[in-house]
């Protein structure tokens, strides 16, 4: 059954009722990383010097009223990587722009984090690195009589998210515009994925200065080279390799229309001075764990 001549599904019982959409909206890529006009304005503000610095805003939310607002910020490397250090250095990166564009009036905290386990999806490659894991969906528009979709992710089929419905003996292809809200659901599988990979990185971390081989020691062996272990299920793997593709099928929208419009390390209080002339204290600077200690050892 073809509806609209572009999307195709199979014969199914038509939904009670549609809510027309009011008005044309964006989704996709923007409306996952962003969620209001002012998110969106900040990222166009801050996408610069992340990428200057080396990482990429994965989410970017600024939650709160008029007072204690928050700017929470989600980045990480090419790599899918975001530990600590790389929270502190990106908050580096972009507090001097927020000081000069002063684009947030009134008090605000401004932190930076990694996505975290259960990690929000916003990019169409996060569904492809992702393929096998499972994860909720959010659509800006009734689809076969719902909007919230939950499943096993199936790669991308241009520029469609596959996902395997639970009951359904096809695979679903929600068109990436129409998403509003993508996140992963904690489960063993993901669970052992990220031990597997902190398990990788900590292999493959440098070790300190006196520990493993005696480097610079006269007549020691030379150091053996150390083997870069792969990153389990980092490079679109999935939980259940080998698994048969089941049929796919488009989901069409009655309405139809254009698409609708955790280690988290908090880097110090900011604020904005706006109208209100506000002076601007000058914000904490995240410590270290060692820097921690050796302070409290200073004071004893």
């Amino acid at each position: 059954m073809a509806l609209d001549g572009v999307y195709e599904r199979r014969p199914k019982r038509p939904a009670a009722f549609s809510l027309p959409d009011p008005a044309p909206r964006s989704g996709g890529f923007q409306a996952l990383r962003g969620k209001t006009t002012e998110d969106r304005r900040l990222l166009d503000l801050l996408d610069p010097v992340a990428g200057a610095a080396g990482y990429e805003i994965v989410r970017l939310r600024l939650m709160g009223g008029t007072s204690a607002r928050r700017l929470q910020i989600m980045a990480e490397r090419d790599d899918g990587t975001m530990l600590v250090e790389d929270c502190a250095q990106l908050a580096r990166a972009l507090n001097p722009v927020l000081d000069a564009a002063d684009p947030i009036t009134g008090d605000y905290l401004l932190e930076v984090s990694s996505p975290g386990i259960d990690r929000p999806l916003t990019r169409l490659r996060d569904f492809e690195t992702y393929d096998g894991f499972e994860a909720r969906l959010e659509i800006d528009r009734l689809a076969e009589g719902r909007k919230r979709f939950k499943g096993e992710l199936a790669g991308v089929e241009g520029d469609h998210v596959a996902i395997n419905l639970e009951g359904e003996a096809e695979t679903a292809l929600l068109p990436f515009d129409w998403l509003v809200e993508a996140k992963l659901v904690i489960t063993d599988a993901l669970m052992k994925r990220g031990a597997e990979r902190r398990a990788a990185r900590i292999e493959n971390a440098p070790l300190p200065l006196g520990e493993g081989d005696p480097e610079g020691v006269e007549g020691a062996p030379p150091p053996k080279p150390r083997q870069a272990a792969p990153i389990p299920g980092f490079a679109g793997t999935s939980p259940k390799g080998g698994r048969e593709k089941a049929p796919r099928k488009h989901l069409s929208s009655p309405s139809g229309g254009s698409p609708a419009p955790r280690v988290r390390p908090e880097v110090g209080p900011r604020t904005g001075s706006g109208r209100e002339g506000v002076k601007r204290p000058k914000p904490t600077r995240a410590r270290s764990m060692g820097e921690t200690d050796r302070l409290e050892d200073e004071k004893d």
